[in-house]
C-alpha cells in the first residue's frame, strides 16, 4: 500500500515539473481546472479567469533564476486576490544555468474583479523585461 502511494506521489510530482505552465483552481471541495501548454508561455495563460471565493489558483510558468529574470506580480486589488507565494524549483540543480518552474499561488478573497500583471523580469533598477501578461480575474 505504501508502495502504490509513493508510486502515486512520484508520478504526480513528475506530471507537475512536466506540464510547463498551467492553472489549478482547487477550493471548498470543487472540481479542479486545468489548462496546460507545451511551451510554458505566459501567453498561452487566459486573458480572464474566474474562480470561487474561498479558493485558490496557481500558474506554474518557466523560468531560469540564473540569468537574473524571476516572475513578479502586481495585484490591482488585493482585498479580492492576494499573492500566497511565489516559489521556484530548478529543474536540475546539479547543472549551472538550467530552467525551472515558478509556481505563483493566489487566494481568491471575495467577491468582485481586479487584474493580476504577471512580469517576468530582472527586479533591480534598469533590469531588462522580458514577457508581461495581464490577466483579468472575476471571483465569484
Amino acid at each position: 500500500m505504501k508502495k502504490t502511494i509513493l508510486i502515486i506521489v512520484i508520478l504526480l510530482v513528475c506530471a507537475f515539473v512536466f506540464a510547463g505552465c498551467q492553472i489549478q483552481l482547487n477550493g471548498g471541495g470543487k472540481t479542479a481546472m486545468q489548462m496546460s501548454s507545451d511551451t510554458g508561455d505566459v501567453e498561452s495563460l487566459p486573458d480572464t479567469l474566474t474562480a470561487s471565493k474561498g479558493s485558490t489558483f496557481a500558474f506554474s510558468l518557466e523560468g531560469n533564476a540564473t540569468t537574473g529574470f524571476t516572475w513578479q506580480v502586481t495585484i490591482e486589488d488585493e482585498e479580492i486576490v492576494e499573492l500566497k507565494s511565489n516559489e521556484y524549483v530548478p529543474e536540475d540543480s546539479d547543472k549551472v544555468g538550467s530552467g525551472g518552474i515558478a509556481t505563483l499561488t493566489f487566494a481568491a478573497l471575495k467577491k468582485g474583479e481586479t487584474k493580476l500583471t504577471l512580469v517576468y523580469a530582472q527586479d533591480w533598477e534598469g533590469g531588462e523585461t522580458d514577457k508581461t501578461k495581464e490577466i483579468l480575474v472575476v471571483i465569484e
